[in-house]
């Protein structure tokens, strides 16, 4: 097929062209995504040919995602939770498909509306891309992405269909959890707690430590995605082909069929392959079936018991059957944060409470918008923040490179702002830090786009953050709001927030420090000359940082790290 450019869209693409053996002779290879970028580069691709095109999203790209995600995956929700109150009879059943779906849509959005912008900026005539051949889950790799993309011109190509993609687990629907096990240990009294939480990595320790402590014994749920055991007894789920014919409901049964009828109608208008249409929806659906086993099995094996249910903030799935089977036992529920705070709305505030990290004074909220009690917790290291005489070490705090298809990075205006930053920094003698993120960091291409060594790059990324924020007076939070601002508030380090997006307000991801003015908001433009004014006047630092710390210490609230009592 005879093409002008190649466009690597997803991490995926960049596996199966290695796989492959692709050669596209002198086409050149096209990024929008700089982690992207930085994975061909680890992959081994050629950089000689990479062409790294910055997009002019606008300020309101995020917000308006951000918006229209939440509003279809309520809207789909809601519809679903009239099937589920239909079929299932009395009981709390919102908020089952919210998180999976909200994510599900950002990742679509983000997909046909670059796809849009490409179609708007790129002047070649026929650009290739690769598809999956896998429907969507979560923000997954998938067809969905590429045919979302593709759908905004007769432009793009599909010259290569691939099986292969990150994070897809074959058999996410295919088992569910053994009731007869929950029901033999509910009987032999090891009841005491329902645990599930799926994703949280960070503090899992602390949080295993501190179940252990609450509760003589627990029973622990898997979950298809990014599991995490908790004092797990055997694998604690069976195939659904294993299942006793009785053991499935007629109820869950046309669950499954009003599900697929409801994910038919509510992409439709946004999935412009009818055939992909039908396998998106089918595996939705397979997704519903196994949520409404789980809700009457385990509504049946813990019958006359109260556990105390413990649950991840990050939905895998699973969530939804959890909260309403503790609803229906009148059971009480903590949550968990996979980071440092509830990122989403929680499906009911029924005997909730949402633990978090000391210091973010997060509004939780349910997905109907009822508030939820929200408990401060030692999580990380005590708060002490210290008076900073001047600024005169500022560090760059960076957000992930690595999109993962679930927004747009200003990688050519983080370029941009660092430059004018450090020629502050030179001007006033200040000494600049540049902190990427673990993980994500993209430090290759962050090297060559910001002049700076990878090697020094890569010291400051081997130092502990909390090293970091003690030595640092001034920190900019560029692009997206991240967590580890708390850690310079915890210190005293005075934290301000740049970026070229208008983000809500109430972004369920963003830190509440930052929507409610604790942390101000700037353009880069405006960031730029706060950061010039605050490297300048020493007396106008203080003011402000001390202002910081004043409305910051009200947060901390926490007396230890102990979490059930």
């Amino acid at each position: 097929m005879k093409i002008d450019a190649f466009l690597f869209l997803q991490r995926s693409d960049i596996a199966q062209h290695v796989r492959a053996g692709h050669d596209f002779g002198d086409v050149p290879l096209l990024f929008i995504d700089a982690g992207l970028a930085e994975e061909a580069l680890a992959q081994g691709i050629d950089p000689q040919r990479f062409s790294y095109r910055p997009l002019a999203v606008g300020p309101h790209f995020h917000a308006r995602l951000a918006t229209e995600a939440l509003t279809r995956a309520a809207t789909l929700d809601q519809a679903l939770t009239a099937q589920r109150q239909r079929l299932f009879g009395q009981g709390v059943f919102q908020g089952w498909d919210q998180g999976p779906m909200r994510l599900f849509f950002i990742r679509a959005l983000v997909a046909k509306y670059l796809g849009e912008l490409c179609e708007r900026s790129f002047a070649e005539r026929r650009i290739g891309l690769y598809r999956p051949d896998k429907p969507q889950l979560f923000y997954f790799d998938s067809f969905l992405a590429t045919d979302l993309f593709a759908a905004a011109s007769p432009r793009w190509r599909i010259v290569d269909h691939y099986e292969e993609t990150l994070n897809w687990v074959g058999d996410h629907a295919a088992w569910c959890w053994d009731f007869g096990e929950v029901a033999h240990l509910a009987a032999s009294g090891h009841a005491h707690a329902v645990t599930h939480i799926a994703t949280c990595y960070h503090h899992h320790e602390h949080y295993q430590a501190e179940i252990a402590r609450a509760f003589p014994a627990n029973i622990d749920l898997p979950s298809a995605h990014w599991d995490i055991p908790v004092r797990r007894r055997g694998t604690m789920k069976v195939p659904l082909a294993q299942l006793p014919a009785d053991a499935v409901s007629a109820a869950a049964l046309l669950y499954r069929e009003a599900a697929r009828q409801v994910f038919t109608e509510h992409l439709a208008a946004l999935v412009p392959n009818r055939q992909a249409l039908q396998i998106q929806a089918d595996t939705l659906a397979e997704r519903s079936l196994v949520q409404a086993i789980h809700y009457e099995g385990l509504r049946d094996a813990l019958r006359g018991t109260r556990p105390h249910f413990v649950i991840t903030d990050h939905d895998t799935g699973s969530n939804g059957p959890l909260f309403s089977v503790a609803a229906r036992l009148g059971a009480p529920i903590t949550v968990l944060p996979h980071s440092s705070y509830a990122t989403g709305a929680i499906p009911h505030s029924l005997n909730v409470r949402v633990i978090e990290r000391d210091g973010f004074a997060t509004p939780t909220r349910t997905v109907w918008g009822e508030k939820v009690r929200t408990v401060g917790t030692q999580l990380g290291p005590v708060a002490d923040p210290q008076p900073r005489e001047r600024a005169t070490t500022v560090c760059l705090l960076v957000n992930t490179l690595a999109s993962q298809g679930l927004s747009y990075i200003d990688f050519a205006g983080l370029a941009r702002f660092h430059r004018a930053l450090a020629m502050q920094c030179t001007a006033h003698g200040a000494q600049l830090i540049v902190r990427l993120k673990p993980n994500n960091a993209g430090l290759r291409m962050a090297a060559s786009a910001l002049s700076l060594p990878a090697e020094m790059l890569q010291a400051v990324l081997d130092t502990k953050i909390e090293q970091i924020a003690q030595r640092t007076d001034l920190c900019v939070c560029y692009g997206e709001p991240t967590t580890a601002g708390i850690e310079f508030l915890a210190t005293g380090a005075h934290l301000m927030h740049a970026s070229d997006q208008l983000w809500p307000a109430d972004c369920l991801t963003s830190p509440a420090f930052i929507g409610d003015g604790t942390v101000p908001s700037f353009f880069l433009d405006e960031a730029l000359a706060e950061t010039g004014a605050l490297l300048a006047d020493a007396a106008l630092f203080r003011q402000r940082a001390d202002a910081q710390r004043a409305r910051f210490l009200p947060r901390l609230t926490a007396r230890d790290g102990r979490i059930f009592d």
